[in-house]
């Protein structure tokens, strides 16, 4: 559904103003840049395992996803807290190498994916 971009520019900017006057300090402030570059670092082809969200879900987003992205992230730390289940994870055991024995679990190192998003 397209929303009314004078009325998110609205909402945006009270964010601003809001966060700039609150005396929160900087780190609460998350700029839609650095959710860009995040984006731009993912793999292609990653799925969660949970949600059924994919890598290519945000690497083939539109730029403004980066933008709502970084609002909800900066409001998570303003004020402090989260829904619980926003931060499930998949941990996936791989081996340490080649030619290990994939029986002991010594030789495994897990990878833990947290997911965002529900």
């Amino acid at each position: 559904m397209p929303y009314d971009v004078v009325e998110m520019e609205g909402i945006r900017n009270d964010l601003s103003t809001s966060l700039a006057y609150s005396g929160h300090h900087p780190v609460s402030q998350v700029h839609a840049s650095d959710v860009s570059c995040a984006i731009n670092n993912l793999k292609i082809g990653k799925i969660d395992g949970a949600f059924g969200l994919s890598s290519d879900h945000f690497i083939n987003a539109c730029q403004e996803l980066s933008v709502h992205v970084s609002m909800l992230f900066a409001a998570l730390l303003i004020h402090g807290c989260a829904p619980s289940n926003f931060c499930a994870s998949t941990v996936i055991p791989i081996p340490k190498g080649k030619n290990v024995n994939i029986t002991d679990s010594c030789n495994y190192r897990g990878i833990i994916f947290v997911f965002c998003f529900c």
